[in-house]
């Protein structure tokens, strides 16, 4: 007997379509286990998909993985193999995805409240322009840069918090070894600079100074 499972994790679980294409799927694989992944369920199946909790439990090191996908962002906090805490927040690189000519075709609220906090308004047919690509970029990464330094999360981070942010997290003292994953991972890593309707290359950019700053000879 065929078993097997659809997950629907982060953005895709908002989707009206969602639920069908579950059930697509189900009824050509046999008997199925159909679930919905929440927030911090994503963020502890990434930090497993990454090889983060196996670096951890091999080097006995506390490691931070840091899952970046189109909708949301996730953020697993692991010591010695063992997922500690996880968390999640409302910032990704298809917030905002607009077509070759830079036309706007689909903004996520997020996308909306980010860049309002730019001064800019943003709404479908009409054109984002390059420069404010890299801002709205530069400001997502920034966001999850405090995320991921401070112990406390900052005004406008707490409003893009999707779960409850770390319990007593003491920031970057606190970790040994940062682990990207996801799909924006490869822009952050420099391996793909490919842009697919949204803002990934800027925002790999915008991630790698930030890096960067933390580790100015790496």
């Amino acid at each position: 007997m065929n078993t097997g499972a659809v997950i629907i994790t982060g953005e895709a679980l908002k989707k009206e379509n969602a639920q069908p294409i579950v059930e697509f799927f189900a009824k050509y694989s046999g008997k199925f286990i159909c679930a919905a992944a929440g927030h911090n369920q994503e963020a502890l199946l990434a930090a497993y998909g990454s090889g983060a909790v196996d670096i951890s439990q091999k080097e006995k090191t506390r490691v931070l993985n840091v899952d970046m996908g189109g909708g949301t962002t996730k953020f697993a906090l692991i010591e010695d193999g063992v997922v500690r805490q996880t968390a999640a927040i409302n910032v990704g690189a298809r917030l905002i995805a607009f077509d070759d000519d830079c036309v706007v075709t689909r903004v996520e609220e997020a996308g909306r409240v980010l860049m309002e906090e730019l001064g800019y308004r943003v709404a479908l047919g009409e054109k984002i322009m390059r420069r404010q690509q890299e801002e709205f970029a530069a400001l997502m990464a920034k966001v999850i840069m405090e995320v991921i330094e401070q112990g406390q999360v900052a005004p406008l981070a707490k409003k893009l918090m999707v779960t409850e942010p770390f319990r007593d997290y003491r920031g970057l003292e606190q970790i040994d070894c940062l682990v990207f994953s996801g799909g924006v991972a490869e822009h952050v890593y420099g391996r793909d600079r490919t842009a697919y309707g949204d803002v990934g290359p800027f925002l790999g950019k915008s991630m790698r100074k930030c890096l960067k700053k933390l580790s100015p000879e790496g």
